[in-house]
């Protein structure tokens, strides 16, 4: 199974991908991980998984596609991202 450091926090690993921006507008039950400032009451995502007809876009604001191969942790987040199972239900 291909996971990604546990760290809770992005370290000085995932410093080749932070992202630059933010997705702001997603839903929430969209949004698979972001970041919430409370004092602000604003919430952002980092990755959100939109329901397209039968499948899924899946959005991204990570700098993946420069570091895959040179960077372990933009190749397993793209592997991750690419075999995601489809949800269990969804409504049409």
């Amino acid at each position: 199974m291909v996971s990604q450091p546990e760290t809770g926090r992005f370290d000085f690993e995932y410093l080749p991908i932070v992202p630059e921006r933010v997705l702001t507008g997603p839903l929430l039950e969209h949004t698979v991980a972001g970041l919430y400032v409370g004092w602000l009451h604003n919430v952002a995502a980092l990755v959100t998984r939109l329901p397209i007809g039968k499948g899924d876009l899946i959005i991204t604001t990570f700098h993946l596609l420069p570091h895959i191969g040179s960077d372990p942790i933009a190749t397993c987040s793209c592997r991750i991202f690419l075999t995601w199972p489809p949800p269990a239900t969804r409504q049409e």
